[in-house]
């Protein structure tokens, strides 16, 4: 991508790529076809849900903290996480294993350890605000909602999981889409505010039965911001030339995990694994 400036400009005639689904073309474009392109939507799973209701539910007390500098009292901000997971409940794709009120329950624990941890800790100057880059040379926008940016200019994101983070040199590390994700976040914050960041913070809440946070700090480089924007470019140069191969290699294509197997299985044959 020779031109890889992105520029903060409100560009409303173009569609526009996210990193949600830059995450989902490289995982497999055929998927990001089905989505974006025919308008097929899915039920989220189990885990998507209850990430959401938790978000909402700090996302309502971050909201009102950057005026009234104080946390909200727990039992409200389990209110707002409560209603929206029961909102969200029918809609979801359960596994057969998932019993809701138990997933329920796991999202109560990880969002009152946040609540009691991590959010006194934190002043928000801006939460879930929406920035529109401007990508040269292509017919797409690319639109950022950074979760939080914290006085001192951090910004953080929330990340409800099974199990803790993968270790590299001992230490927890970010997984490589939560990464592209705090770099997505970083440019946005640069585009708006015209400097760097201080920093990035990701606050993984492991829902075992010993619910615990796991603090993953994390400086985008300018070899980040490269490598970042150089990926944006080729996924909308594949979109724009109508590619949109299907990744039968991927761990994650199967027909538990994609709701598209059998338009996948129609359009392209084969067999998607069970």
């Amino acid at each position: 991508m020779k031109n890889n400036k992105l520029s903060n400009r409100n560009t409303e005639s173009k569609p526009h790529l996210s990193p949600t689904q830059v995450n989902m073309f490289l995982r497999c474009p055929a998927q990001w076809y089905y989505r974006y392109v025919r308008g097929l939507k899915r039920p989220p799973s189990g885990a998507a849900t209850l990430g959401s209701a938790v978000d909402s539910g700090i996302t309502h007390n971050y909201r009102q903290k950057i005026e009234s500098h104080q946390d909200l009292a727990l039992d409200e901000v389990l209110d707002a996480f409560s209603t929206d997971f029961e909102a969200r409940k029918s809609e979801t794709l359960w596994g057969p294993e998932e019993k809701p009120s138990q997933v329920k329950d796991d999202g109560a624990r990880v969002l009152s350890l946040y609540q009691g941890d991590v959010a006194p800790t934190v002043q928000p100057t801006a939460v879930q605000k929406r920035v529109e880059l401007d990508m040269p040379n292509f017919a797409y926008r690319f639109v950022v909602v950074p979760d939080v940016v914290e006085r001192g200019s951090i910004i953080r994101d929330t990340k409800v999981v099974k199990r803790s983070p993968a270790k590299v040199e001992n230490a927890p590390a970010l997984a490589p889409a939560h990464q592209d994700q705090m770099v997505a976040y970083a440019l946005a914050y640069r585009a708006t505010q015209e400097r760097a960041e201080e920093g990035c913070v990701v606050d993984y809440l492991v829902r075992t039965k010993n619910t615990k946070l796991v603090q993953i700090p994390f400086r985008v480089t300018s070899s980040h911001l490269a490598y970042y924007k150089n990926l944006i470019g080729l996924v909308a140069r594949q979109i724009e030339a109508l590619i949109f191969t299907p990744n039968r290699q991927n761990y994650l294509c199967t027909r538990r995990h994609c709701g598209y197997w059998e338009e996948c299985e129609k359009d392209f044959g084969g067999v998607v694994r069970s």
